[in-house]
């Protein structure tokens, strides 16, 4: 502590890094919670050093503030139902387009386990049921960000097994699926509270994901159907939460190949009505289906423009430029298309008429004869559309861990 201490009277201006260290110190070594949130804030408010060779991350900052908080309410100087709201606070603090950590996703997680855990279902299960429901989208969200080819990324194996794990916890602190159904009802009819549905929902998604098969995935979809009628039929708006979990599920299921038939239509107008939201907006992934979404149903234009928002706006690196997805046909598998070779400033363009536009070129080999007719499928990363002449086949078409 005198380290810290003598540390920030030397130093002509507040640095951000100190402070960051001391409140870490006051939550772990100090057992100081209360007084640690403090100086946490403080460290937010705070600048880096002038001549620092790096900066402290405000979303960092966040992820320490949202322990601090659970330390709390540990040790009860703050109520459970104030410290979950703090930490889904900050745990939107911590997310941003520019920064994407799956550690910092575990350790929310983890946070939001250790506040489920602190009440019973049975003394409240609004409690319970609010945590699980902000940490398993967080995960998923995490898994499609990483993407299928992430996997191949070595920095993000251990992350990923600690996430896989996590999602087990999680959904182990819930009862079947048909006790808490019925939970999930009498909390709407009694409070108008969603969340219970969308618990529901995202356990059904889990137990689809792991049986892979396509009736698992109809069974999900015929639920959040009638919760959607339910929710209606009472004169309530649908939870952003409930939209999202039915984007997740189309994600998994139909865009995948598993489904056949892409839903394009309603896929399009979840995620049109999800970003438009303030807890989505920025939300890179949804955006990023939104872009693909909009281009599937020949609104390119605007696909163009989302696209260009997202390659402004994320920085992760090894993540932008793989393709997540390809252009799929009517069957749900990638669309074959026919275009004209274009070469223009040492790059390769094809001109696709089926399309109307001219669509960069990747991976193409070195045997390319401006304006010869090719064959290609068009693929989607976070920097936008592009062609390939190579047929997606195997992995290439996972979207997610």
């Amino acid at each position: 502590m005198e380290l810290f201490e003598l540390a920030r009277e030397i130093l002509p201006h507040s640095d951000k890094t100190i402070e960051h260290q001391y409140g870490l110190w006051l939550k772990d070594k100090g057992a100081e919670p209360d007084r640690a949130y403090e100086q946490l804030q403080k460290a937010l408010s705070s600048s880096d050093y002038p001549q620092a060779e790096s900066s402290e991350r405000s979303e960092h900052i966040h992820t320490s503030l949202a322990a601090c908080v659970v330390a709390q309410a540990k040790k009860g100087t703050k109520t459970v139902e104030t410290a979950l709201s703090e930490v889904q606070e900050h745990l939107r603090q911590a997310q941003s387009p520019s920064f994407f950590n799956p550690h910092t996703t575990h350790v929310f997680g983890t946070l939001l386990l250790e506040l489920a855990q602190m009440r019973s279902r049975t003394e409240d299960s609004d409690v319970h049921l609010q945590a699980v429901a902000e940490a398993l989208p967080a995960i998923e969200a995490a898994f499609q960000m990483i993407g299928a080819s992430g996997r191949r990324i070595p920095r993000f194996e251990k992350s990923i097994e600690m996430l896989i794990s996590l999602q087990q916890r999680l959904l182990d602190t819930i009862e079947d699926v048909a006790t808490i159904s019925e939970m999930a009802k009498n909390l709407f009819e009694e409070k108008r509270n969603q969340i219970g549905f969308v618990v529901v929902a995202r356990k059904m998604l889990f137990d689809a994901m792991r049986q892979g098969k396509g009736r698992n995935y109809r069974v999900v979809k015929e639920y959040l159907d009638e919760c959607f009628m339910i929710v209606r039929e009472a004169g309530v708006l649908p939870s952003e939460r409930l939209f999202a979990v039915r984007v997740d599920l189309y994600v998994r299921w139909q865009l995948q190949g598993i489904g056949g038939t892409v839903d394009w239509k309603t896929i399009r107008t979840d995620l049109e009505h999800l970003c438009s939201s303030p807890r989505y907006k920025d939300d890179a992934v949804k955006l990023f289906y939104l872009g693909v979404a909009l281009f599937q149903c020949d609104s390119i234009p605007e696909a163009n423009a989302i696209f260009s928002r997202l390659r402004a706006s994320t920085s992760h690196s090894g993540l932008k430029g793989g393709a997540r997805i390809y252009l799929l046909g009517k069957e749900g598998a990638p669309k074959r298309l026919q275009g004209v070779l274009r070469k223009a400033h040492d790059r390769w363009y094809i001109e696709i008429g089926e399309l109307g536009i001219d669509v960069l070129v990747r991976n193409a080999g070195v045997n390319l004869v401006d304006g010869r007719s090719e064959h290609c499928y068009v693929g989607f990363s976070f920097q936008g559309p592009f062609a390939t002449l190579r047929r997606p086949i195997g992995d290439d078409l996972l979207l997610a861990v």
